[in-house]
């Protein structure tokens, strides 16, 4: 990436450039050209194993995707899981035309329910309960060991969660939103626009990891 940005930044001065920065950068155009020059059929499915015939990889996504339709017939063409199993890009089919929507259902909170809120509650400070929610799954996860609690109540908000391990000891625990709020649960990080290092005029960024 960096013979990348000095070539561009080297054309856009309107500086002479050096023979070594011009070979880089023609190599590194073409990588990009190879790139733009693969079609539909050679596309290989994000975390598909490259042993895995194109065919059967498609006919398993298409598999997951009817199978999801089946499960929630409200959700209709399920437009959503569709682009998740890159069935256009990677298998050619047509994508639907309707939007579908999801609306978080609505649960009754047992008695001796366990809350986190992602916004307002305190992994150090509370103590589980509705007015005094935990900030995280995980910290909600562990505490129901000791209280005894089968029900975590997810407040609205995005819970960003690494791995969380359950065991025989969790048998029966339900994890749910509270009252049809949305509350999602993520296996990823909350990124914030400061661990991003952008310049112009090309908006070329770089991630600086927390």
């Amino acid at each position: 990436m960096d013979v990348f940005n000095q070539g561009l930044r080297t054309v856009h001065t309107g500086l002479k450039p050096t023979p070594t920065y011009l070979m880089k950068f023609y190599t590194y155009l073409l990588a990009i050209g190879a790139l733009l020059a693969i079609t539909a059929a050679d596309f290989h499915n994000s975390g598909t194993p490259k042993s895995i015939p194109a065919a059967f990889d498609c006919a398993v996504r298409v598999a997951a995707w009817k199978h999801g339709k089946s499960l929630l017939p409200g959700r209709g063409d399920f437009t959503t899981l569709f682009d998740a199993m890159q069935l256009e890009n990677g298998c050619g089919l047509v994508r639907p035309s309707t939007e579908d929507e999801w609306t978080p259902p609505t649960y009754s909170t047992p008695p001796g329910s366990t809350f986190v809120d992602s916004s307002k509650g305190s992994d150090t400070k509370g103590n589980g309960e509705a007015e005094s929610p935990f900030a995280s799954l995980s910290r909600a996860v562990e505490a129901v060991l000791k209280t005894g609690s089968k029900t975590i109540v997810l407040r609205a908000g995005t819970y960003y969660t690494q791995q969380i391990e359950l065991g025989p000891e969790h048998a029966g625990l339900t994890v749910q939103n509270f009252n049809g709020e949305h509350a999602t649960v993520s296996g990823t990080f909350s990124l914030t626009f400061s661990q991003l290092s952008c310049r112009t005029p090309f908006v070329i960024c770089r991630w600086r990891p927390p």
